[in-house]
């Protein structure tokens, strides 16, 4: 038997084959991933196959019949492929408030990526007792305060109208902290400690200086 190879695109190709503008073509794969899709990614760049094309076929077919917002048909595509037609039709009577949600979402995938870096790193100091306990009662305290900063976070953008230059700078600064999550895979326990009191001290800073301008 054959395997079936998908076909890559570049954003300037999509955009012919669906007939629309490469803004637009950017446009989309953001809303796919704000609604649950995962690219393929290469050097961090996303990577448009037979799949993705597809999906956006679906979604403005059902959004041309004019029954349904364009988010709504977005998240109700993505959500059939993730999770079945049945629950999925559940969104078209509820559709989903992403304006309050999507800077948490965010940040909660990010802190599953760190956590599961932390849980690596923990695995090759099995061997040091002390040292383990010591790390991991630092581990533990360094969730709780991510968790507080998150919740701070959450709280602030809810009293803001979400735009879509908001929507771009959320999206590179997912990119940044994805970054981040490939470096403190490599640290060692010294190295992590540095990390840990340097990015606390930015995020502190960067919510103080939100809290300022409001």
């Amino acid at each position: 038997m054959g395997c079936y190879c998908m076909t890559e695109f570049k954003t300037k190709e999509v955009a012919q084959v669906l007939k629309v503008s490469e803004p637009s073509v950017r446009n989309y794969a953001k809303m796919l991933e704000k609604y649950g899709h995962e690219f393929i990614k290469r050097r961090q760049a996303r990577i448009w196959t037979d799949r993705e094309i597809s999906l956006i076929r679906e979604i403005l077919n059902m959004y041309e019949q004019g029954n349904h917002e364009l988010e709504t048909c977005f998240q109700y595509v993505v959500a059939k492929k993730n999770v079945g037609e049945e629950k999925a039709s559940e969104l078209l009577e509820n559709p989903l408030n992403m304006n309050q949600e999507f800077d948490v979402t965010q940040l909660q995938q990010v802190e599953n990526n760190i956590l599961q870096a932390i849980v690596s790193m923990k695995d090759e100091l099995k061997e040091e007792g002390q040292l383990k306990i010591e790390y991991k009662q630092e581990s533990e305290k360094y969730i709780i305060e991510i968790e507080s900063l998150k919740n701070e976070i959450r709280e602030l953008k809810e009293q803001m109208r979400i735009k879509e230059r908001e929507y771009e700078q959320l999206d590179q600064k997912y990119s940044e902290l994805n970054n981040e999550v490939s470096t403190v895979s490599g640290m060692n326990i010294f190295e992590f400690r540095k990390y840990k009191k340097r990015k606390l001290e930015n995020l502190s800073k960067e919510v103080s200086d939100d809290e300022n301008t409001q």
